[in-house]
């Protein structure tokens, strides 16, 4: 039985897949309504590629660029470790944002450019690459830069070595980012008539977090040591009657 398969691109780029059995069988085109499908295009992999590179069924990957399947938070993580895209980018869905570099390229690589095949083929052997020992890293930092360059070069294996290094600070300043937004949050939505109901979400959400990582939170009981406990009111002693 002769089995054939052609990927023809039109002028939308929209990839088409013809599939030749003993009958015509079409499998419905992927536009570019996902940021799946414009992260796949712009390092000009197919959807087989991009299936074997996350383990997954190419139906699986053409389900989720057609939003017949929504794109799971785990696969997204896995989606941006392989490729070196912004994970947060991909599950914001919008397609009129440029792809954003992730983390690794970001640390190493400051240009203020949208994503693109190069960042893809970086991200790819600085996967594949070992990590130097911190000893190698700091006799490169000592050494210093060259004359007439602005930055060090690092071997992809002293690049590995930087991220790891860098990443407890770059979640730290996250972590800050994240608390001031529900800060603000909650200020904002402190006299709402469903304030309650909010909070309630956030504290469940919390909860759910925590119990998928078997970490304890604190009660949620208010109290006497409590720092959102009311503070007791002394009332007021009566004076005393003189004779």
């Amino acid at each position: 039985m002769c089995l054939a398969q052609c990927i023809l691109k039109t002028k939308k780029n929209v990839d088409v897949y013809y599939t030749l059995h003993i009958g015509f069988s079409i499998m419905r085109p992927s536009p570019l309504r996902h940021t799946l499908a414009i992260l796949r295009t712009t390092i000009g992999l197919t959807q087989k590629d991009l299936a074997g590179l996350v383990d997954r069924a190419p139906r699986t990957i053409q389900s989720i660029e057609l939003g017949h399947l929504p794109l799971s938070e785990e696969l997204a993580l896995r989606i941006a470790h392989e490729t070196g895209v912004d994970e947060s980018w991909l599950l914001q869905g919008d397609t009129g944002v440029p792809p954003r570099r992730g983390a690794a390229l970001q640390a190493i690589h400051h240009a203020h450019r949208p994503y693109n095949r190069e960042d893809y083929e970086w991200q790819r052997s600085y996967n594949e690459a070992p990590t130097a020992p911190q000893s190698e890293l700091a006799d490169v930092v000592k050494q210093g830069t060259k004359a007439g360059e602005k930055s060090l070069r690092l071997t992809l294996p002293q690049a590995k070595a930087v991220v790891h290094a860098a990443c407890p600070v770059m979640l730290e300043s996250s972590d800050e980012k994240l608390l001031a937004a529900m800060a603000h949050f909650l200020k904002v939505t402190y006299r709402n008539p469903d304030a309650l109901l909010v909070r309630w979400k956030l504290r469940r959400l919390l909860e759910t977090l925590a119990e998928e990582r078997s970490i304890a939170l604190p009660s949620r009981e208010l109290g006497a040591d409590s720092a959102l406990a009311v503070p007791r009111i002394p009332r007021a002693r009566k004076k005393s009657k003189t004779t």
